[in-house]
């Protein structure tokens, strides 16, 4: 059951179930509203119906809900997903049972979760950026993470960043920039649909660099090993998974595509951010290949892109009843304590977000797509 929040003390013995949850009627939470404004005034009125204002959802109380994950078990999205599970099923007091669906990068489970019953029944975790790529470049069976999908909360950003390999001679963007002027970088991708490619893609034709790209690996795992054995010059990682190379020493981490640099406390530290006020696109426009509003255009654009995150989504059409429950069921559980504990143990970075901000934040990063698409399909149509 759901535990209580607040000073649930002050409620009567028959506002509680026997496992210590709060049960409110709509009569009695107006009564107990009333005689919190009685006893205690404004404040103690706010306590009360600090409870009235989070029901459980009714239609999922006791029931199983599908949580879809679209990679293999022990991966990021898989992590989050089960450090999120008791105290999502508290919240809702419902089952959830983690449903790992891995294939085509995620698409299989992006597929199933648009063409599920709007129930409640069946929700998720996503990779917003790679889902929307996949949709506005045509990819058959890609839905549409605006029209197929509904945002619920953001559990994390992603903190993408360009990397190469510490036994190497390149340890600054200003390097990678000098090293391009002897002939093509080499830079490693697991596919033309991946966010890498469009990091890679668009980061060369920010600085102009001269590049050709090996694809085909299956993972980020098998680029990292690609970059730390010499056979590809670059790549890009999510800070998160890649922090032990980097403290080890085994990556050398040189730019960031973000609009500031994460906090961390290790080597991550000190390396330049992309855009912003304080990044190198506004600092040091000297080094880019592009100039005046085109640069802070293409450089904010990436940025808006690669930051949509790991979203938690529904489909499309979650009855206007229940929706607004699941989302603020959401909410708790991903404010709660008991989950921010568990993920800085497992050493997983946070940054929520609510679904308004999230929905806001996919068109954003929808109307970058748009504008980097040429940068993107020209980058593709050369591998080809």
């Amino acid at each position: 059951m759901t535990t209580p929040r607040g000073p649930s003390e002050d409620l009567p013995d028959p506002l509680r179930d026997p496992d210590g949850g709060i049960v409110l009627t709509r009569r009695e939470a107006l009564a107990g509203m009333l005689l919190g404004w009685l006893l205690t005034g404004a404040r103690g009125a706010d306590a009360v119906s600090g409870y009235a204002r989070r029901p459980a959802c009714d239609r999922l109380r006791g029931k199983t809900v599908r949580w879809l994950v679209g990679y293999s078990p022990g991966g990021g999205y898989d992590a989050y997903s089960r450090l999120l599970e008791p105290v999502l099923e508290r919240e809702l007091e419902a089952r959830i049972v983690v449903h790992n669906l891995p294939g085509a990068a995620g698409l299989v489970a992006a597929r199933t979760l648009a063409s599920s019953a709007p129930d409640g029944r069946t929700l998720g975790i996503l990779d917003g950026p790679g889902l929307l790529l996949a949709n506005r470049r045509g990819l058959a069976g890609a839905p549409d993470l605006e029209n197929d999908l509904m945002p619920l909360a953001r559990i994390a950003r992603l903190h993408p960043m360009l990397v190469t390999s510490g036994d190497g001679g390149i340890k600054t963007i200003d390097g990678l920039i000098e090293r391009a002027r002897s002939g093509p970088l080499v830079a490693g991708i697991t596919g033309t649909f991946s966010q890498n490619f469009v990091n890679c893609a668009v980061s060369a034709y920010l600085f102009g660099l001269e590049i050709r790209f090996v694809a085909g690996f299956p993972g980020s795992t098998e680029v990292m090993l690609a970059l730390a054995r010499g056979d590809v010059d670059y790549a890009t990682a999510d800070a998160d998974s890649v922090r032990e190379e980097v403290a080890s020493g085994r990556l050398a981490p040189i730019l960031h595509l973000s609009r500031m640099p994460p906090a961390s406390g290790s080597r991550l530290d000190g390396v330049p951010h992309l855009a912003g006020d304080a990044g190198v696109a506004t600092r040091r426009p000297e080094i880019f290949a592009l100039g005046g509003p085109h640069l802070r255009e293409v450089a904010e654009g990436l940025v808006a892109f690669t930051s949509l995150g790991r979203l938690l989504v529904g489909p499309r059409g979650l009855d206007p009843g229940l929706a607004p429950c699941i989302k603020q069921a959401l909410g708790r559980a991903l404010d709660h304590p008991e989950f921010r504990a568990s993920a800085a143990r497992a050493r997983r970075s946070l940054d929520t977000a609510s679904a308004p901000e999230v929905e806001r934040e996919v068109a954003q990063a929808s109307a970058a797509v748009a504008a980097l698409l040429p940068i993107v399909e020209d980058a593709a149509r050369r591998i080809g």
